[in-house]
């Protein structure tokens, strides 16, 4: 019987361990897509900024047509 109530609370102290450790594995684990994210939603932002300027472009050039 003492062995078993040794080996439940081994149990119950390897648990709380890994609640301890898990939420900040999961935060960082949610920074990183969070980062990651980010990074994407940059490129995306630089692209549109290219193709307004290439529209801007084109705008004055067909607004003011060289002869």
């Amino acid at each position: 019987m003492r062995y078993l109530l040794i080996f439940a609370m081994l149990i119950c102290v390897i648990l709380s361990g890994c609640e301890y450790f898990t939420p900040q594995t999961s935060d960082a684990l949610s920074q990183t897509q969070q980062l990651k994210e980010l990074e994407k939603q940059t490129q995306q932002i630089e692209k549109q900024t290219e193709a307004l300027e290439r529209l801007a472009k084109s705008t004055e050039k067909i607004a003011n047509p060289q002869k």
